[in-house]
């Protein structure tokens, strides 16, 4: 038996020193390379054989192709068993297995479990079965402020610190309005802390539509009155100026243009309809077809 090895051995030394020995790539945080994953040692014969031509500590592992994230092997290919010592590792042909242990490297030595079943199969399973936990438990902000805005809690905080009073469009509020409406939170079991910090969700959120739906009525005023259609700016100010209380700085901009609009003269806008209707009656009287 050892001079067999001896010979299966000698033309392999010699085979496989004829290239540079293949060095397993370092792994990085995310990425592919080679591994190889303990085997276990060979024994008796085989052993000394195997130490006259490649050196001691030589044993047997798994050498395999992986894609890996944060050092865990997701994906793996290409596994086979090697004789390795260290970064360095030696393939050997079926029938030298054979020659050498009796029978296959894979009847004697197991494959890795990770090998057989990569881990990106039930990290795949358990991303679809936690992610509707993890929404439902850890929302994102807009969804928890949905959540807010729909809590009849926080609807009723909103109102007392945001009063209709006559004024839909009021988007200021003082001290003891805010305080009276956290303390309604307050008392409807809600901490203190979270009470203050979906509070201020709620009225950033609430505050902002408001401003900007007031932005939205006077840039329509503005075109109506650039169109000529004065009549129709001048109601929509007027139906802004009742919205917002006077204590808002944007009730003196509504103010202001009303004012503007006010010191025109009855007999200049109809003036300017006229002009504009005498204008729309010489454009279709060009365009009428001769006979």
């Amino acid at each position: 038996m050892q001079p067999l090895l001896a010979c299966v051995f000698f033309s392999l030394f010699f085979q496989i020193h004829d290239e540079a020995p293949v060095v397993a790539r370092v792994r990085v945080v995310w990425g592919q390379g080679e591994k190889i994953s303990d085997s276990g040692a060979l024994e008796g014969d085989s052993q000394r054989a195997v130490s006259q031509q490649l050196g001691d500590n030589v044993r047997v592992g798994f050498h395999y192709h992986q894609f890996h994230v944060f050092y865990v092997d997701l994906w793996t290919w290409d596994g086979k068993h090697v004789l390795y010592n260290g970064d360095k590792y030696w393939e050997l042909p079926e029938e030298e297995w054979r020659s050498l242990l009796g029978h296959s490297a894979a009847d004697k030595f197991s494959t890795p479990f990770l090998y057989r079943c990569p881990l990106v199969f039930p990290l795949a399973v358990l991303a679809v079965v936690a992610w509707p936990i993890k929404t439902r438990l850890f929302p994102d902000d807009f969804t928890q402020l949905q959540r807010l805005l729909k809590d009849p809690r926080y609807i009723a905080s909103l109102e007392i610190a945001l009063p209709q009073d006559g004024y839909p469009l009021r988007s200021q509020f003082d001290q003891s309005q805010y305080d009276a409406a956290l303390t309604h939170l307050t008392a409807s079991r809600i901490p203190e802390r979270e009470a203050r910090r979906g509070l201020d969700r709620v009225l950033q959120r609430e505050c902002t539509v408001r401003r900007l739906q007031v932005d939205e009525e006077i840039e329509a005023a503005s075109a109506s009155f650039d169109a000529g259609n004065r009549s129709h700016s001048r109601e929509i100010l007027e139906r802004l100026s009742r919205s917002l209380p006077p204590s808002d700085p944007r009730s003196d901009e509504v103010e202001s243009l009303l004012d503007a609009f006010n010191r025109i003269p009855e007999t200049d806008e109809k003036a300017g309809a006229d002009s504009s209707a005498e204008e729309n009656g010489s454009s279709e009287q060009q365009t009428r077809p001769q006979h």
